[in-house]
C-alpha cells in the first residue's frame, strides 16, 4: 500500500504525487509508479490515516474540543473532505484498493460542530457523554461514535467502486466481535455485515500474537473469510526497533496463514524486513510465488 497522512497540499489538492521542478513538466510520478506495479503483476492499494493529524493542518477541521492529535470526524465538513479526498484518488489512478487506517474517531469530541448537532439529533447536551451514567446514555454515545466513523467508510466504499468497481476496500483495525459497538466507532463486523469492506486487518505487532479474538470475530460472522492477520516482524529494544528472529517470523506466518485461511497475510514493517526475514520467508510459506485472490 502507499500510505498518505490527511493533509499536505491546500485544500482540494491532491495530496500525495510529488510534483513541479523536481520531476519536470506533467511528470507523474505516481501514475508511473502504478504502471510499473501492475507490469510486474503487483497490485497497489492506497492507504489512508483518516483520523490521524501529525501536523498543524487544518485547523478549522481540529478545533477546540476535538481529540488531541486527530481531525473531528464529528464535523460533516471534515467527513465530505476526506471522502471526496479519497474518491478523488481513485478515480485518477487505477489503484487496486483503499486501505482505511486510523479509522476512529481517536476520542469524543467536544467542538462547537459536535455540540450543536449532538444536541439537535438527541435534545442533550454532549457533556452527558463525560460521564456517562446510565446506560441509556451509554448507548447514545456509542451509536453517535458509530454514526460518524460508518458515514465515512460507507461513503468511501460505494465512491471508489464506483468508479473502480474491482477495487478492494480494507480496514486496518482491531476487529472485536458482532454484536458489540466500539467506544471510537471502528466497527469493523459491521462494515462487513453491510458489504462495504472486503477485508479486515487484525493488526497486531506483539511478540505472541492473539488468537482468540480473531477466532471469536470469525465465527460470529457471515463472512469469517474477509478477516486476516498483519503480523509484526520488529521488536523494541533499548528504545529502538530492530528486525525480529527470520525463524520466529516465518514460523508464525505460516501458522496464520493454515489458521485463518481466506484474505491472505501481512507483514509490518517494510523498513524493518530483513534479508534474513526475506530468506527465511521463501524458504517456508512462501516457497511459491504469493498471488493476490480476493474473491
Amino acid at each position: 500500500g502507499i500510505q498518505s497522512r490527511t493533509g499536505r497540499t491546500p485544500l482540494g489538492g491532491l495530496i500525495f504525487v510529488p510534483q513541479g521542478a523536481i520531476f519536470g513538466g506533467d511528470a507523474d510520478p505516481f501514475a508511473e509508479l502504478i504502471r510499473k506495479a501492475h507490469a510486474r503483476g503487483v497490485e497497489v492499494h492506497g492507504w489512508y490515516n483518516v483520523s490521524l493529524r501529525q501536523a498543524p493542518i487544518y485547523p478549522e477541521f481540529a478545533p477546540e474540543g476535538a481529540p488531541k492529535d486527530a481531525f473531528d470526524l464529528q464535523d460533516p465538513a471534515f467527513r465530505d473532505f476526506i471522502v471526496n479526498e479519497i474518491v478523488e484518488f481513485a478515480t485518477r489512478y487505477e489503484v487496486d484498493g483503499i486501505n482505511l487506517d486510523y479509522i476512529r474517531t481517536d476520542g469524543v469530541s467536544f467542538s462547537p460542530t459536535a455540540r450543536e448537532l449532538y444536541r439537535k439529533k438527541y435534545g442533550k447536551d454532549i457533556d452527558e457523554l463525560k460521564d456517562q451514567n446510565s446506560p441509556e446514555v451509554r448507548q447514545r454515545f456509542l451509536e453517535w461514535q458509530e454514526a460518524a466513523v460508518s458515514d465515512i467508510v460507507r461513503r468511501v466504499s460505494e465512491g471508489v467502486k464506483a468508479v473502480r468497481p474491482k477495487a478492494v476496500i480494507s480496514i486496518s483495525g482491531h476487529p472485536k466481535p458482532k454484536p458489540a459497538l466500539d467506544v471510537q466507532g471502528r466497527n469493523e463486523w459491521l462494515w462487513v455485515e453491510r458489504g462495504w469492506v472486503d477485508v479486515v486487518y487484525d493488526m497486531d505487532y506483539g511478540r505472541v500474537p492473539n488468537i482468540n479474538v480473531l477466532e471469536r470475530v470469525r465465527l460470529v460472522s457471515s463472512h469469517p473469510e474477509r478477516f486476516a492477520k498483519v503480523l509484526g516482524n520488529y521488536e523494541r529494544r533499548e528504545g529502538r526497533a530492530v528486525p525480529r528472529e527470520p525463524e520466529l517470523v516465518a514460523r508464525q506466518m505460516e501458522y496464520f496463514l493454515r489458521k485463518f485461511p481466506g484474505r491472505g497475510i501481512g507483514l509490518y514493517i517494510y523498513s524493518m524486513l530483513s534479508e534474513e526475514q526475506i530468506q527465511a520467508l521463501q524458504a517456508g510459506p512462501f516457497k511459491e510465488a504469493a498471488v493476490a485472490s480476493w474473491e
